[in-house]
Parts: C-alpha cells; sequence; structure tokens
C-alpha cells in the first residue's frame, strides 16, 4: 500500500472509529470491529473488504426513497466489488455477462439476488451500490446496505450486508460458441415453439405451443438499441411469470422473502444463447418488467423458431432471446440461515 493511500485508509478508519462507534453484533468498547463484507464464488480468490476499505473505492450518490422515507446513500458500485475481486468475463463468449447472478446476503441471513445484465448500465441499468454512508453518516452500527436503483418496491434495499457471491447459471443447451457452453444439462433440446420448465421447481413440466396461446397473452411495444441503431418491435405471449407458475417455484415457507433469492435463465435451441433475470424483475407483486415469451412479433407467429425472450426497459437487447426454449428457475445458494429456517 503506497504512502498516500495508507493516509487515506488511516483518516477514514479514525472517522469509523470515532464516536465509540461498535459494529453490529459486536459488543461496544476496546476491540470492537469495523464490519466487513466477503466476495466469494466464481471469483479468483475470496477477498473481505472492511467498511473503511470499502470508503477508499470510488463512491457514488443516489437518492432513494426507503420505507416512504427518503434517503442519500453513498458507495460504491457492485460491479465495481466484483472488478475489484477480479472477476473478468469472457471476452469469446458473446454477451458472457448475462449468464452471472450475484447474491447479497445480511449477516441476518436475508439475502436478495441480482443479475450481473440487470445492474450493467447498458443493459438492464439498475446499477446497484453498496452503500456505507447514509445522509452524511457512516452506517458503522449496521453496515453496508444495498441500493438497487430503479426497484419500484425497494425490496431489495436490505441492510448489514456481509457477504456478496458470484456466479454463472449452468448452461442448459450447448452453445454453437464452445467457448461459452461445449455441453449442456440438457439433451435433446424442446421441440420448436414448446417451453421446457425445470430447476428448482415442484413440477418441471414442458408446455405446448397450444398450450402457450391458451394463457393469458399481454401485448407490448419495446424499443433497444442493436449496435448503435434503435429497434422497436411489436410483440405479444403470455409473460414469463404466468409460464412458470404452474411449475411452482420450491420457495421456502420458512422464509417470506425466500422468492427474493431466485433468479431464472432462459435459453435459446437455435444456438444454445442464455441470459438471466432476477426473480424481481419478472414478479408483478414486485418490480414487474413485464417480461413476455412472446409468440408474435411484428404480427408474424413465432411457433416454427420458439418464443422471444422481452426485457422491456432495458437499454439493448441482449437480454431478449429468441427461439426460447427452456426456462431454468434457480435459487441462489445459502450462505447464512436465517433463523426461521435454521432446521430446513
Amino acid at each position: 500500500m503506497n504512502r498516500a493511500v495508507g493516509v487515506a485508509l488511516a483518516f477514514v478508519v479514525a472517522a469509523l472509529l470515532s464516536g465509540s462507534v461498535a459494529a453490529a453484533g459486536t459488543p461496544s468498547g476496546a476491540g470492537a470491529l469495523v464490519p466487513s463484507v466477503e466476495i466469494n464464488g466464481d471469483v479468483p480468490a475470496t477477498v473481505t473488504l472492511k467498511t473503511s476499505e470499502l470508503a477508499l473505492l470510488p463512491q457514488q450518490t443516489i437518492t432513494v426513497s426507503i420505507g416512504g422515507t427518503s434517503y442519500t446513500e453513498s458507495g460504491p458500485y457492485l460491479s465495481a466489488l466484483l472488478t475489484y475481486a477480479g472477476v473478468q468475463y469472457n471476452s469469446a463468449c458473446k454477451n458472457d455477462e448475462l449468464r452471472y447472478w450475484i447474491e447479497a446476503t445480511s449477516s441476518n441471513g436475508q439475502a436478495v439476488a441480482l443479475t450481473a445484465g440487470e445492474i450493467d448500465p447498458g443493459f438492464g441499468n439498475k446499477p446497484a451500490i453498496l452503500s456505507i454512508n447514509q445522509d452524511g453518516g457512516f452506517l458503522t452500527k449496521s453496515g453496508p446496505r444495498l441500493i438497487v436503483p430503479g426497484d419500484a418496491t425497494g425490496s431489495r434495499d436490505i441492510s448489514h450486508v456481509s457477504v456478496i457471491t458470484f456466479g454463472r447459471a449452468p448452461a442448459q443447451l450447448a452453445d454453437v460458441t464452445p467457448a461459452c457452453a461445449a455441453t449442456g444439462a440438457v439433451s435433446p433440446a424442446p421441440t420448436p415453439g414448446s417451453i421446457m420448465i425445470n430447476g428448482d421447481v415442484a413440477k418441471p413440466m414442458t408446455l405446448t405451443w397450444s398450450q402457450l396461446q391458451a394463457m393469458s397473452q399481454t401485448s407490448q411495444n419495446v424499443s433497444f438499441l442493436s449496435g448503435s441503431s434503435s429497434t422497436t418491435d411489436s410483440e405479444s405471449g403470455p409473460t414469463l411469470y404466468s409460464v412458470i407458475q404452474p411449475a411452482q417455484p420450491k420457495f421456502l415457507s420458512c422464509d417470506s422473502a425466500d422468492n427474493l433469492r431466485f433468479y431464472v435463465e432462459v435459453t435459446s435451441s437455435e444456438d444454445g444463447y442464455a441470459s438471466l433475470l432476477s426473480w424481481t424483475e419478472i414478479d408483478p407483486s414486485l418490480d414487474n418488467d413485464s417480461s413476455l415469451l412472446s409468440l408474435i412479433e411484428n404480427g408474424t407467429s413465432q411457433q416454427s423458431v420458439g418464443p422471444r425472450l422481452t426485457v422491456p426497459g432495458d437499454v439493448k437487447g441482449g437480454r431478449y432471446v429468441s427461439g426460447s426454449a427452456i426456462v431454468t428457475v434457480f435459487r441462489a445458494p445459502t450462505e447464512i440461515r436465517i433463523p426461521s429456517c435454521a432446521k430446513k
């Protein structure tokens, strides 16, 4: 560590520890520890950063409403923490980033899932931060707080964040680009036009084109960037949420917020391309971006190739998946169990 950084770190530590402030769960007085965050999972090595060290990363400031009260939050981008931990996406795999999920876990076991594409300004454009300063005061007592700007409900704005877990969703089909996935978990691919639902669900199933047509249909116009050009399409089909519901995602009954840990992977039978959405994005009771498995695009049936996943609001079209064939539901791993699920 060079002298300038050392001096800055010493200054921040002094500010954090002034006033005999203790970390959550740590007795006040001598020996009290500054809260820290562990970054683990699909990273070169597990990294642990104290709040004082988080303060040395570039800080972002946003204003959010939590429980009806407005707060000014400051801290590093979640993506910056992943970069610090050595995360690098595979440049030989198109939009490799869109296959990755992120889980933030609090010291009391509460956890929420995001996706790397969701927080990327070029795709979902919800650049989450790990706030260490609220309204001008360091969060030394409660620890860092996850803030996801753009979340309508604020359900993922959790405090006491102690673990950030990062991972890549398992490939369901082999990709035409071996660097993405030379093999997949499913073989053979479903019949074009049908949708297989698998993963963390109670009733894995395959829905035929006719069954998809029989569901309630939603129409929407979507616009996004394709390269430097803007594309606008009209789409019609069932919502991704409604397609998944009959398969019954396995949310734990012991945790009323367990659904916030889930994410969904949609895979194309055309080339094995896949992208992720968090459950929070698609659930009507949460943020509900109205993602569809579109059966009709610009007036043309997609039966011969398969439905097209839409992600309204995304800046670029990378998370749109043509020829969708497999919808896989995942639950992010449990890092810390909440008391009500201790025996599960």
